[in-house]
């Protein structure tokens, strides 16, 4: 019995100091860290023409569609202040509609088929960003964070689906760089929230928002209108912060 009591004593030693020794590296003020991550939500891509003649902008609407991201991301934690860079995959894009018409001399336009077309864009960006973690007990912490970052534009893809036939054309390309910029300075905005599992590793939960800052169509000299498009995103994120 003594023997058991002994023994219960002494697991229960270990177990509070392993305990401890978890708190103890939890609440360290300094650290490195990796923090691979995925996540989906929605993009979409905010279009205007403007004619400067007139100073007058217009708004192109369009339907939104699937968004993907993936990346790796290294940080230094300094007491409450955090700073991360990393290498990002995401998607954006967009859905529309569109119709062919057929015109002959005195008569009206004839529909000959309509199209719904959904497009894809694929980036790289290399983010930095910063943040100050707040730490809500000796496991969970909150970090919003911003910043910006700079991207290349890969390539694009489109679906084009007929309504009346029901005829589907796929295609992928790299950009065409006479019309669309190759780099572009992207903004984010983003909240983490960790949960260490253990005194090195953390689930991590980021509601993500991407915005292109610049635009993504190159300017056309001399042109009569201006036309801009900068896309956007907001994904959900998983992954694991890992202390180094």
């Amino acid at each position: 019995m003594n023997r058991f009591i002994f023994l219960f004593i002494y697991i229960l030693f270990i177990a509070c100091s392993n305990v401890s020794a978890q708190e103890s590296e939890v609440k360290k003020k300094h650290y490195f860290y990796l923090r691979p991550f995925v996540g989906a939500g929605i993009t979409n891509i905010n279009a205007t023409t403007t004619n400067p003649a007139y100073n007058d902008d217009i708004k192109e609407f369009y339907n939104p569609i699937f968004s993907t991201t993936g990346g790796v991301n290294a940080g230094i934690q300094i007491k409450q202040l955090r700073i991360e860079t990393g290498l990002q995959f995401l998607t954006t894009g967009r859905h529309f509609d569109f119709g062919i018409n057929a015109f002959s001399p005195g008569t009206p336009g004839i529909l000959i088929d309509s199209f719904r077309v959904t497009e894809t864009h694929q980036h790289i960006i290399i983010p930095i960003s910063a943040g100050h973690t707040f730490n809500i007990n000796n496991k969970f912490s909150i970090t919003p964070m911003a910043g910006v970052g700079i991207g290349r534009h890969m390539g694009v893809s489109s679906k084009r689906e007929s309504y009346i036939t029901g005829a589907v054309h796929k295609s992928s390309s790299t950009i065409n760089t006479s019309v669309h910029n190759a780099f572009n300075i992207w903004g984010n905005v983003f909240v983490n929230f960790e949960y260490y599992i253990n005194n090195r590793i953390a689930i991590s939960i980021t509601p993500t928002f991407n915005r292109m800052i610049t635009n993504s169509l190159k300017e056309e000299p001399g042109a009569i209108f201006e036309y801009k498009e900068r896309h956007y995103s907001v994904t959900g994120n998983a992954g694991v912060l890992i202390r180094l």
